[in-house]
């Protein structure tokens, strides 16, 4: 009997026996289970024992979210892109956390704010993101800042959409002053004219190209509206209309309302837009996808502006606006073709004998700032007098009568 209880003992005891354990203090080797297993890191390691982690694949919940007991050496790894933003899951105080920039489609990575005291190295989105100049790094976090790329349109070009200043700028549409005798027609708040005449006009009276360049002609302009043009030849002629038409809707927070019919009449909204559709070719015919994450924000609605400007035309707006009989701010001068022209009516002024002038807007071919026009009948004044029923002589272009329309 007692050499069998003799035999029992060195069974258990044997290192390599069946029902051998782990005394305390024993290492401990432990392995990633597959991804069907729960994290390792929910099952964690005696007390003083070492303890290699390995991130989980992609389909496992981020390592982040599972803390390494005490003392154990942890080494992080940033998630793949598909994954929410590492900056989501914060690394224990003291850690230190590598961070990377996310794709265009995720939030910029200055909307997550690295821990208290965690070092973070900050890489600049790109162009097609927001400017990191106005998402500023966390007090005391180390920031390299780099400029984004000439070709892609300067974000300071893009004035953030938010209600006009309580003190307005010192020169506007409506600091234009007016011919002796008339006084500006009545435009209530929060209507397309009152918001025209509220524009900023830049102090810089040039015209300058898409590209930078001065425009050749610079006779045809009376004043510059503070409107960026971008660095693509594509806000043109109707585009500046829509682009002005847009920007009072989009301020006002009408997005369902922003809306543009495609040349070849595909409907171009901006509440589908900012829920991922996108548009491609497909046999001479626009045709939507939904390819994108949903967003909403100010360089969601620039890109979407470029996607119209880019099928969008005089020939398809003309289609779009209704006849006008009477000049009224908002209007619109057009012409559709190829080519084809617009302009846009900024401001009306009106005297006691009911005889009206009005002042008009522009960009031009090539893409080119948007600006008021001098009258060529009348030198040095920007106000117009042809009647509606009459041919309009603009400095670049002259209208049939006939040709005014509105929204």
């Amino acid at each position: 009997m007692q050499y069998v209880l003799f035999l029992f003992s060195a069974f258990v005891a044997a290192p390599g026996g069946a029902l051998a354990g782990h005394h305390a203090g024993a290492p401990v080797e432990r392995r990633v289970p597959s991804p069907a297993v729960e994290d390792i890191a929910q099952r964690p390691a005696p007390a003083g024992a070492p303890v290699e982690w390995q991130v989980p694949s992609p389909a496992n919940e981020d390592i982040a979210q599972h803390p390494a007991p005490a003392g154990a050496p942890v080494e992080w790894q940033a998630p793949p892109p598909a994954i929410e933003d590492i900056a989501q899951h914060p690394a224990p105080a003291a850690v230190p956390v590598e961070r990377e920039a996310p794709p265009p489609a995720i939030e910029d990575i200055a909307q997550h704010p690295a821990p208290a005291d965690a070092p973070v190295e900050w890489q600049v989105p790109s162009p097609a993101n927001e400017d990191i100049a106005q998402r500023p790094a966390p007090a005391g976090a180390p920031v390299e800042w780099q400029v984004p790329s000439p070709a892609n349109e300067d974000i300071a070009q893009h004035p953030a959409a938010a209600p006009l200043p309580a003190t307005p700028p010192s020169r506007t549409v409506a600091s234009i002053p007016l011919p002796p005798g008339f006084t500006r027609v009545s435009q209530p708040p929060g209507t397309f004219g009152a918001w025209l005449r509220a524009v900023p006009l830049k102090e810089d009276n040039t015209v300058y190209l898409f590209n930078g360049r001065k425009k050749q002609d610079q006779q045809a302009q009376f004043a510059v509206l503070d409107v960026s043009v971008g660095s693509k030849d594509l806000q043109q002629c109707a585009d500046a209309v829509m682009r002005l038409y847009a920007e009072y809707l989009y301020e006002h927070k009408q997005f369902s309302k922003i809306a543009f019919r495609a040349t070849d009449g595909t409907l171009m909204d901006y509440d589908g837009w900012r829920s991922g559709i996108r548009y491609g070719l497909r046999q001479g015919r626009l045709v939507k996808r939904r390819t994108a994450a949903p967003a909403e924000n100010r360089q969601v609605f620039l890109q979407y502006l470029e996607a119209v400007f880019a099928w969008a035309g005089t020939l398809s707006l003309s289609r779009e606006l209704k006849p006008a009989t009477a000049v009224m701010p908002g209007h619109v001068f057009i012409q559709g073709g190829a080519p084809g022209h617009a302009v846009i009516v900024v401001d009306v002024a009106a005297n006691g004998a009911g005889e009206r002038r009005y002042l008009l807007a522009q960009s031009y071919m090539p893409a080119q700032s948007i600006h008021i026009l001098n009258n060529p009948a009348n030198a040095g004044s920007p106000w117009y007098s042809t009647p509606v029923a009459q041919t309009l002589v603009t400095p670049e272009w002259s209208f049939r009568p006939g040709s005014l329309k509105q929204f």
